[in-house]
């Protein structure tokens, strides 16, 4: 029988309770019938395996009450379970917070100088469980799991929060730090926009800047980390904003938006690259709160990686995609666009206008009209002659997710993307959400420490071949 309770009010438990017991002895099952009234698993890899578990519904028709009289009324209960046999090769999939409360598991992180490696870890529990497919990554985080519950400083470190906010501002005057929580006091989300970050980024860098977010994967904080940058002449990255959140939503992203505002940030001089995503949502909802200077530009690498998956997997179309961004006057754009329909879709016939819309309908034609020129090509972002304007305005129409701004070479958040690998490299999705933030502070202060060294050591060379 299974080493466990055996009666559940729900089929939901019933499942749980299986995933347990498999979880126990390293052997997975799969479902062979499930209904209202019965759930019979067996063995997921072996046919001749004998294990089932044979769960029934418990009614009050046609039931010996004297056999389950201690069964509530519609509650689950075992009937009949067989287990795995001893030849059985079965292994299953565990999730990090299933390996997390295995006793064996448990027993190597806290008895092991404080904490095993991972190495130790996957090879203690595949000895003992048998446990398949376990990474580096979900042991480590099975292994935060145990420390989290077992040590009660990432508890601690949530009510230093409030103290660390109040130091930033107060030896970062300017400085816009928010720090929210929920209905309960509990950590909800955090934003933090060093001035002097803000400062290096409107007076030093061009004028764009890039936002993505990556998960956060520590145990006691899994959602999302959003982080907006700079970039200075020579295309370094300088981090400008960081925003810990339970989720990718809109929501943040109006609430991460409007922060770099009351911040000071001139967003109205920017051009902010982002992925077509939540992203373009909070653009409009940005509106209702009376922001209307963001200009959002998309990243070409995602658009043309959108368009292979849908129209032709191919180095040759993603060249072609990235051929048609880098055009600068509206003919080259069209002839770029009619040869890409010509090469990975038909041009629509030479008829009536509802004959066109049918033909073009889920074409590659009608994926890149529907992407405004000033979302991501250079031609959309510069000074264009007043008809050329007029003509843009008759085919694709005025919305655009903000004005016109120049690209300097800019078409993808690669950057971002490499400030966040930066991050991972550093450890800070794994830390706690008081640790990540100072990580992150210490990288801009060090960052614009080492662009200010450049300009002293730039201006002592102007200062010393003035006097020579």
């Amino acid at each position: 029988m299974l080493p466990y309770k055996t009666n559940f009010k729900s089929g939901k438990d019933v499942g749980n309770a299986m995933k347990e017991y498999s979880t126990s002895v390293g052997k997975g099952f799969k479902s062979k019938s499930s209904s209202g009234k019965t759930k019979v698993y067996v063995c997921d890899h072996d046919e001749l395996c004998p294990f089932k578990a044979t769960w029934y519904r418990k009614k009050g028709k046609g039931i010996r009450e004297s056999a389950l009289n201690e069964i509530e009324e519609g509650y689950w209960y075992l009937s009949n379970f067989v287990p795995h046999g001893s030849e059985c090769l079965s292994s299953i999939k565990v999730s990090a917070k299933a390996l997390s409360g295995l006793g064996a598991f448990k027993g190597a992180v806290k008895g092991v100088n404080g904490g095993a490696g991972e190495n130790l870890l996957k090879r203690l529990v595949g000895e003992v469980h048998s446990v398949g497919e376990l990474s580096h990554a979900k042991v480590q985080r099975a292994r935060d799991m145990v420390r989290l519950n077992s040590d009660d400083e990432n508890k601690k470190s949530y009510k230093r929060l409030p103290a660390l906010c109040k130091e930033i501002i107060k030896f970062n005057p300017g400085s816009r730090v928010v720090l929210q929580v929920d209905s309960e006091e509990r950590f909800y989300r955090v934003f933090v926009m060093l001035k002097s970050s803000m400062d290096t980024v409107s007076k030093g860098c061009i004028p764009c800047v890039e936002v993505d977010g990556t998960f956060h994967k520590h145990p006691s904080f899994n959602g999302v980390t959003l982080v907006a940058l700079g970039k200075t002449g020579d295309m370094k990255n300088v981090p400008l904003a960081i925003a810990m959140v339970p989720s990718e939503t809109t929501d943040h992203f109006v609430w991460f938006f409007l922060n770099l505002v009351a911040g000071g940030m001139k967003l109205e001089n920017f051009a902010i690259f982002c992925d077509r995503g939540k992203q373009m949502a909070a653009w409009k909802r940005c509106h209702f709160h009376g922001v209307t200077n963001v200009n959002l530009k998309n990243c070409s690498y995602h658009i043309a990686k959108n368009i292979c998956s849908r129209f032709g997997n191919d180095n040759k179309l993603k060249d072609m995609v990235f051929e048609l961004q880098g055009t600068k006057k509206f003919l080259y754009y069209i002839r770029v666009l009619v040869k890409i329909t010509k090469e990975y879709g038909p041009l629509p016939p030479e008829e009536d206008d509802q004959c066109v819309e049918q033909a073009v309908k889920g074409t590659i034609m009608e994926y890149l009209m529907n992407i405004h020129p000033t979302q991501f090509s250079v031609f959309g972002n510069i000074t264009n002659d007043t008809d050329i304007d007029e003509i843009i305005l008759l085919i694709w129409g005025s919305i655009a997710y903000g004005n016109p701004k120049p690209l300097f070479g800019i078409r993808t958040t690669n950057g971002v993307e490499g400030e966040n690998n930066a991050l991972l490299h550093n450890d800070l999705r794994q830390m706690t959400v008081e640790k990540a933030l100072i990580i992150f502070i210490d990288r801009c202060l060090s960052i614009q420490q080492s662009l200010l060294s450049k300009t002293i050591l730039y201006l002592k060379l102007v200062v010393r071949h003035r006097m020579i």
